[in-house]
């Protein structure tokens, strides 16, 4: 029993880290054959990539966007289509291999802990990600939103990791992940706060990271760049479009009270998981102790790049003119989560 004991001390973060991501695999996978969803989306998308993969031919392009008559890169195919070609005899390997990934995610999550602050806070926030019942939904509905759910995450690993050891091929694949996940989901735009927030705390500013980074986000746009070229400018013409007018044809209450009063303390207490009241109470909390911590110069400078892309983040949502829906906020989980 004394071993025991001393082995529990001794390998106490190991231990811990593998009975939150057991908490997280109960969680996803509990009563998995009446949670998985097989609506349109899901089955066009899945249909798809069983249809590219019969013909041995890859997207071009991916769904349209239920903003404007504008498409989303092909990413979104491509990866259903790995999800499908690991065991393309059951209809539900695509669900299973997405939920999976999503109990990943909060491995990643102790991990970006740990590497913001300690080994504790990382624990903290890796259980905080297991019992979100946000994370927990949205890992058996197999859509696009959802998979920017994961690469968020994997985005801000690459960000902490960058801000704090200032390692190129940090910055570049940061700006990949982010890239790509603007092509599966047009909310990701949000994480572009990332990148020029990455560049400015840099200590050792250079050309060549400023083309890594550049160069990172634009990569994952060539497919549907070569669409827009060769099919008559359709995307970009739709997206002036867009901007021009199609933003105003739909009229959505969008004063700050209703923002920030409202939609905000309650999206905050459906990610975390728990009652409306907390939705007010911990980002009121949040604000106070970092203000304090500015005051105090006590804050890291991956905790400040956090805050300063969350801040900007808020700010520009707030002039976001379309329906704001949860599974729009999918990309911002790892914030509200630290």
């Amino acid at each position: 029993m004394g071993e025991f004991l001393l082995f529990l001390k001794k390998h106490k973060f190991g231990v811990l880290f593998i009975l939150i991501i057991l908490i997280a695999f109960i969680l996803r996978f509990y009563n998995y054959e009446n949670r998985w969803g097989l609506a349109y989306d899901q089955a066009r998308d899945v249909i798809v990539a069983r249809e590219a993969l019969k013909l041995f031919q890859l997207p071009l392009i991916g769904p349209f966007s239920s903003a404007g008559e504008f498409v989303y890169g092909p990413q979104w195919f491509w990866i259903l289509m790995v999800f499908v070609g690991i065991y393309p005899f059951s209809v539900i390997t695509p669900w299973i291999i997405q939920t999976l990934l999503y109990v990943g995610v909060v491995g990643l999550a102790i991990i970006i802990g740990k590497d913001i602050h300690s080994k504790k806070f990382g624990l903290i926030l890796g259980t905080l990600t297991a019992i979100s019942t946000a994370q927990v939904s949205h890992a058996t509905n197999l859509t696009s939103p959802s998979m920017v759910g994961i690469l968020a995450f994997v985005a801000m690993y690459f960000f902490v990791r960058y801000i704090k050891t200032g390692f190129i091929k940090n910055a570049f694949w940061m700006a990949f992940i982010v890239g790509t996940s603007i092509n599966i989901h047009f909310q990701s735009i949000g994480l572009l706060a990332l990148i020029p927030i990455s560049f400015i705390l840099d200590k050792n500013k250079s050309l060549k990271k400023f083309f890594y980074l550049v160069g990172g986000t634009i990569v994952p746009f060539i497919p549907l760049i070569f669409f827009d070229i060769t099919n008559n400018f359709f995307e970009s013409r739709n997206w002036i479009e867009y901007v021009l007018h199609g933003q105003y044809a739909i009229y959505v209450p969008n004063r700050w009270l209703t923002y920030a009063g409202i939609y905000w303390p309650n999206s905050w207490a459906k990610i975390i998981g728990g009652i409306e009241f907390l939705g007010y109470v911990v980002p009121t909390l949040f604000a106070i102790l970092i203000a304090i911590n500015i005051v105090r110069r006590n804050l890291s400078r991956s905790m400040l790049a956090l805050v300063l892309a969350f801040l900007s983040i808020f700010l520009t949502l707030r002039y976001y003119r379309g329906e704001r829906i949860d599974s729009n906020l999918i990309f911002l989980h790892p914030f509200v989560l630290i």
